[in-house]
């Protein structure tokens, strides 16, 4: 056995055993220095109550706050017979007043958590015609996020771009 053989033979099992402790990440966000963290969607609708055009987040400290932003827009945050889903903060991912139907995002269920800042990413989607229906509509999903305290949110497309960003957790008045 040369020499370089038997080095091999010490150093791949050394690094291989180094990256066992190590929890695999996302490719995505392999080279982005983001550590990977997961978030649920809880609630979606497609008549959210907003006027503004474009998409926003809402971020909730907790469930009081949402409850409380429900009642005032009278939506039905209808869930399962277990309740409120998941405990901790939430945010609502507003896509704004749209002039038809069919516009919707789909949050990513793996998420991305950065000094501070949750990233998440989801598709959107639009009507291929946007004339054949017109049915305005405010859709949105409501998420679930993990119990970490973030200082902002980010929502990216598929595309990679910025569609909205929120500045930290603040109760709703």
């Amino acid at each position: 056995m040369n020499k370089l053989g038997m080095w091999m033979g010490v150093i791949v099992p050394v690094m291989l055993t180094a990256c066992a402790g190590r929890p695999l990440q996302r490719i995505d966000t392999f080279f982005s220095g983001e550590d990977p963290v997961s978030v649920r969607e809880v609630w979606r609708h497609t008549q959210c109550g907003t006027d503004a055009t474009e998409t926003k987040l809402t971020l909730f400290a907790d469930r009081d706050d949402l409850l409380r932003w429900a009642a005032e827009r009278r939506l039905p945050l209808v869930w399962s017979a277990g309740g409120l889903p998941g405990g901790g903060a939430y945010v609502l991912v507003d896509l704004g007043q749209r002039p038809a139907a069919g516009h919707a995002v789909a949050i990513s269920a793996a998420a991305g958590q950065r000094a501070g800042t949750l990233m998440l990413r989801g598709p959107f989607f639009a009507p291929s015609d946007p004339d054949a229906v017109a049915q305005p509509e405010s859709p949105c999903v409501l998420v679930n996020l993990p119990p970490d305290r973030f200082d902002a949110v980010r929502l990216y497309d598929q595309n990679g771009e910025l569609r909205a960003t929120a500045l930290q957790i603040t109760p709703v008045p």
